[in-house]
């Protein structure tokens, strides 16, 4: 299966999918499904016992997307097409209303965009 990724000027290229492209759709899946249940939980008595069940369903994927939100944060950027990619989803993130990032999220973040100590010291010899 082909899929597309983004490149720096935004157009598309066939390929094959990136880890980073997959840990970013990993992330938008858990977040999608958090929006599906918490409409269905909202729209559900509380009466009804499938509320309990929706209640449970939300907090695990709320977990989920909790670990997956950090598994995007984390990942090393190894080249300019994913440090755009990161920056892309990360955008979208904070434009569909996410409330941002706290201080230890946004030092993971630029950590994960640093270059390993012993590629800076190759660059300089």
């Amino acid at each position: 299966m082909t899929l597309s990724i983004v490149t720096m000027n935004g157009a598309r290229v066939e390929g094959t999918e990136s880890r980073l492209g997959v840990v970013i759709r990993q992330h938008r899946v858990t977040r999608q499904k958090i929006d599906w249940l918490y409409g269905a939980w909202e729209d559900c008595d509380e009466s009804n016992e499938k509320y309990a069940k929706l209640e449970r369903r939300l907090a695990a994927a709320t977990d989920a997307e909790l670990r997956a939100r950090s598994e995007v944060l984390s990942f090393p950027v190894n080249t300019l097409e994913d440090m755009v990619a990161k920056a892309i989803h990360l955008r979208s993130l904070l434009t569909e209303g996410d409330d941002g990032l706290d201080k230890y999220e946004l030092d993971i973040l630029l950590h994960s965009l640093t270059l390993p100590t012993n590629t800076r010291s190759r660059r300089k010899k």
